[in-house]
């Protein structure tokens, strides 16, 4: 018996054109009726995974969603963060100097704010 759906977004959850198809909506639906939970995981930031929830019409009080490729779990009810580890003004610099002198990106981000170092310039980075 299948007691928990873990659903990647983008490429599996979201067709090309970034949208829900009526079809997975429906699957979801009736996988949440039959007492399955539903997870979404996605290496998108919150914010890029709300309208999307809204837009399965979940209203489910105690699921949980996996952000930023799994740095983050919030808890649907309240969207607070689950549990989390703050870094370290060393360990910051540590990564920053890291992402400027090689191809590592560094992102970092808390309740309210996404950054992003790092990486090639002028490099779009899909959310």
């Amino acid at each position: 018996m299948i007691k928990l759906l873990a659903l990647d977004m983008d490429g599996t959850l979201l067709n090309e054109a970034k949208e829900i198809p009526q079809a997975h909506i429906t699957a979801i639906h009736q996988a949440i009726e039959k007492g399955v939970k539903l997870v979404l995981c996605t290496g998108r930031p919150l914010f890029g995974v709300l309208p999307y929830y809204k837009k399965l019409g979940l209203d489910l009080q105690n699921e949980y969603v996996i952000v930023n490729n799994g740095c983050s779990t919030h808890q649907t009810s309240d969207w607070g963060l689950v549990d989390w580890q703050e870094l370290s003004p060393a360990d910051i610099e540590y990564l920053y100097d890291l992402a400027e002198k090689s191809d590592v990106q560094l992102t970092l981000f808390d309740e309210e704010h996404y950054f992003v170092l790092g990486g090639k310039p002028n490099e779009i980075i899909e959310n």
